[in-house]
């Protein structure tokens, strides 16, 4: 009995040291990360709170205090891999057995982000030169708080290996500069979108079904770093890290242009024609959350796996808008009449509908629209049939089935429109003010249906043939 507890608690032992080397392996990924390379000092207030230094550092005869070499290696691992490394010791000389212990790879020569150990010093790698010399960052090195130099293999015994990282790429592919694409996820077939037409700082940034409008067109602009900044064309805000946070997990929101890279992206090629952007800030690339289809699904920042969900689409729409002012008659694909100002009223509030014509030589003066394109390039529409008045969304509302009339020139966004090329030769018309489209209700056929803004949804409804007058 007595040697069958014996084996029994002997396995059990096994079983408790194996999952204990699991709960402390390292997580890699299909494809390694991007590493950040640390060359400036870090801030000595801050650095070991922000990076869950452990207090059993901080001995008490304040040996192994801030500023020692295991108290920045560590703080730095912190900050390299997002979470905590498993040595706590503060004696350098154990930390390459220990990793060892834990299953870790020990590395003869240098790679990105490991740490290099000699017996009494730690330091971390930042950087790897063709040369096989590399820069190191650490401290308490001459007593300096913090130090960067160039650094050969012969000087360590080995380098813990916690992840594999590769460098940061130097530039971008070449896709132009100061161009318009909307940008489509490969699984999902949807187009990133910035919500509800959102114009302030933190609007939400997700997929959504694919149309031609402009909070799903962004301006790429090439920086001088070989990044680029991507700006919302309704917003004028640039595609942005939250809040400057480096884990992945982070929401990418909307914001205005502050030079920071938070808002500064590699552009890779990918192959196939995808591309994968990647954070100047971390190195961390957009991804679409779970990589799910949902409409609403966020875009965040995620460690590069090589996944779908990582990988988008570029159309070039810098040719958008191609409609040039004049007067034109507007006819529904849907209902193959025209839109017409309501028993040609020349009063304010009079509707907007539908209504036959012949053709478009045959068109009344009720039924010619004139477009004027603005320097935002919006356009503003007047009927022909009166002077001064123009199509206006009612009472200057953003909701769905609010009337479009006729009203006296005023200038608010509620009488401005874009107007997109939907690709099946008709158009779209986007009020600023809303977001929302020249619907025809209920997609009705008959004389004297009314027209009103609803949700964009891609339908005949709201697709128009533009035949210049």
């Amino acid at each position: 009995m007595k040697k069958f507890t014996q084996k029994i608690l002997s396995v059990l032992l096994a079983l408790v040291t194996v999952v204990s080397m699991i709960m402390v392996m390292p997580m890699t990924a299909n494809a390694a990360n991007y590493f950040i390379k640390r060359i400036d000092a870090p801030d000595r207030a801050t650095f070991s709170k922000d990076n869950n230094f452990p207090s059993s550092y901080k001995e008490e005869n304040g040996i192994y205090h801030d500023g020692n070499c295991t108290w920045y290696a560590f703080a730095r691992e912190r900050e390299i891999l997002g979470y905590a490394p498993p040595v706590k010791s503060g004696d350098a000389g154990t930390w390459q057995q220990q990793y060892k212990n834990l299953g870790y790879n020990i590395s003869t020569t240098p790679k990105l982000g490991s740490i290099a150990c000699n017996g009494g010093h730690v330091a971390i790698v930042e950087e790897i030169y063709d040369d096989g010399t590399f820069l190191i960052s650490e401290s308490n090195y001459n007593r300096k708080y913090f130090n960067t130099r160039i650094s050969t293999a012969s000087e360590w015994t080995g380098f813990v290996v916690l992840e594999n990282f590769q460098p940061m790429p130097i530039k971008s592919a070449n896709i132009g500069n100061d161009v318009i694409f909307s940008i489509q996820g490969q699984s999902s077939g949807k187009n990133i979108d910035i919500s509800g037409w959102g114009k302030g700082d933190g609007a939400k940034v997700q997929i959504w079904d694919a149309y031609p409008q402009l909070n799903q067109m962004f301006r790429f602009n090439r920086q001088s770093d070989g990044t680029y900044v991507i700006t919302a064309l309704h917003s004028g805000k640039v595609l942005d890290v939250k809040g400057g946070n480096k884990d992945k997990g982070t929401l990418v929101w909307q914001h205005s242009e502050n030079g920071s890279d938070a808002q500064r992206w590699y552009i890779i090629d990918c192959g196939g024609g995808c591309y994968k952007f990647v954070s100047k800030l971390s190195g961390k690339v957009l991804d679409v959350s779970g990589n799910k289809t949902d409409n609403g699904t966020q875009i965040q920042v995620w460690d590069d796996n090589g996944s779908s969900a990582q990988r988008f689409k570029l159309y070039n729409q810098t040719s958008y808008p191609t409609v040039n002012n004049g007067t034109y008659a507007v006819k529904g694909k849907g209902s193959n009449k025209y839109l017409d100002i309501r028993d040609r009223s020349k009063n304010n509030g009079a509707v907007l509908q539908i209504w036959e014509s012949k053709d478009v030589k045959s068109t009344g003066s009720n039924q010619r629209l004139k477009f004027e394109k603005q320097s935002d390039g919006t356009f503003v529409i007047y009927p022909t049939h009166v002077n001064g008045k123009v199509l206006d969304v009612s009472g200057i509302s953003r909701d769905n089935c609010a009337a479009i009339h006729q009203w006296d020139y005023t200038g608010n966004s509620n009488q401005k429109w874009w107007i997109y090329d939907a690709g099946d030769g008709t158009f779209c018309f986007i009020s600023v003010n809303s977001g929302k489209a020249i619907d025809v209700a209920g997609n009705g056929t008959a004389n004297g249906t009314q027209v009103w803004q609803y949700q964009v949804n891609g339908s005949d409804a709201q697709r128009f043939y533009l035949n210049k007058i």
